[in-house]
């Protein structure tokens, strides 16, 4: 590998590295949150709580 190829492999990482990280995790991105509810547990969510998210989080990767 040249230094050319590393610095362009390095380049790559960081933005798909910034791409994921400016992906954000909470209920309201979750594929189970519709309409104020979480369709995977059938319960209402805590406002508090949709900031944060859960362990089950889930998204599809299509932004709308």
């Amino acid at each position: 590998m040249t230094l050319t190829e590393l610095n362009v492999k390095k380049e790559a990482l960081q933005s798909m590295l910034r791409t994921l990280n400016a992906i954000e995790t909470s209920c309201a991105q979750c594929d189970h949150f519709m309409q104020g509810k979480c369709m995977k547990f059938n319960a209402q969510i805590p406002a508090e709580f949709v900031a944060k998210g859960c362990e089950d989080w889930e998204w599809n990767g299509i932004p709308f």
